[in-house]
């Protein structure tokens, strides 16, 4: 989970209801106002954050989970307070809260909050992080997702390879897919205009995890105003993120597949702004021109660890 605005704490795992804070080095107590700033229950009685109280007795379900909207078959499922229109199905799942229109099925799979319109279709230790909407993780163990309309497939969870001094460095290999693109109206000057592609929320960058590896490849449509006016082409790049987010491109190359009526006189590279990564393109001809590309990220993402449910 993220920090929220204006705090230097943030949750950091949950045990039989109980939940702990960390400043991101130690484990800390919480006051009221922070347990509640992240939309859990402050136990005045114990002076503690915890999930939910029915009285004197602590429980896994908030009364919002009673509300008819939402199907739960499972057990120990934890979920939060505001979470509407959802099924559950599975054990040990978790919503942070603040959740509407979801779908998860598996085991001890983590839904932060704030998150929209998602599913976990099925597996498990996967992870919809805070505020991501419109996302689908399918199968597997330890897949993470952090883009808005993204599918991820995977994940692939490894304890970790061994190494000289005998610790270990888990990581997770997954496959994330989503679609961009762009429309310029190319000037009478060649290359004046340059444009990111977008994502379907009018995004114009591609988050990426920390401390990861991944391989770029966009497959690229461009057309113009007339049918058969078109080209396509295949995008593809590495990029390396160290354990602090800064990110660098390791390498990177533009094939031109097919060239009809001039669409091929166009630029596209990778680069790096504000350790997101863009995707950019420019043209060399004074036309319009509509790009469509649908991206393809395979990422090897290290040091990942599930969340205590």
């Amino acid at each position: 989970m993220k920090y929220k605005k204006g705090y230097q704490v943030k949750p950091s795992r949950i045990e039989d209801g109980n939940v702990t804070f960390t400043d991101g080095t130690n484990e800390v107590p919480a006051s009221q106002r922070t347990c509640e700033a992240y939309g859990y229950k402050w136990d005045a009685a114990n002076s503690t954050c915890v999930i939910a109280t029915y009285g004197s007795g602590m429980v896994a379900l908030t009364k919002k989970l009673n509300e008819s909207d939402n199907t739960i078959k499972g057990t120990r499922n934890k979920i939060g307070g505001h979470v509407s229109n959802s099924a559950i199905y599975g054990s040990k799942n978790f919503f942070e809260g603040s959740n509407r229109n979801m779908f998860v099925n598996g085991n001890n799979n983590l839904v932060e909050s704030g998150v929209f319109d998602s599913s976990i279709v099925s597996g498990s230790n996967n992870t919809l992080t805070e505020e991501v909407t419109n996302s689908t993780i399918i199968s597997g163990v330890g897949a993470v997702s952090i883009r808005d309309n993204e599918t991820v497939i995977g994940g692939f969870y490894h304890d970790g390879i061994e190494k000289t001094n005998s610790t270990l460095n888990p990581f997770t290999t997954q496959t994330s897919l989503f679609n961009m693109q762009s429309f310029i109206a190319i000037s009478a000057t060649p290359n004046s205009e340059i444009s990111p592609l977008e994502t379907q929320d009018g995004n114009n960058y591609i988050k990426l995890h920390p401390n990861s590896f991944v391989r770029f490849k966009a497959e690229c449509l461009v057309s113009g105003a007339t049918v058969g006016d078109t080209s396509c082409g295949t995008m593809v790049g590495q990029v390396a993120v160290d354990s602090s987010g800064v990110a660098s491109i390791n390498g990177q190359e533009y094939i031109n597949d097919t060239n009809q009526g001039g669409k091929g006189n166009r630029t596209f590279y990778l680069e790096i702004v504000d350790d997101n990564l863009r995707f950019v393109t420019s043209a060399s001809s004074a036309t319009d021109n509509t790009v469509s590309a649908s991206v393809h990220l395979t990422e090897c993402i290290h040091n990942v660890g599930f969340a205590i449910i």
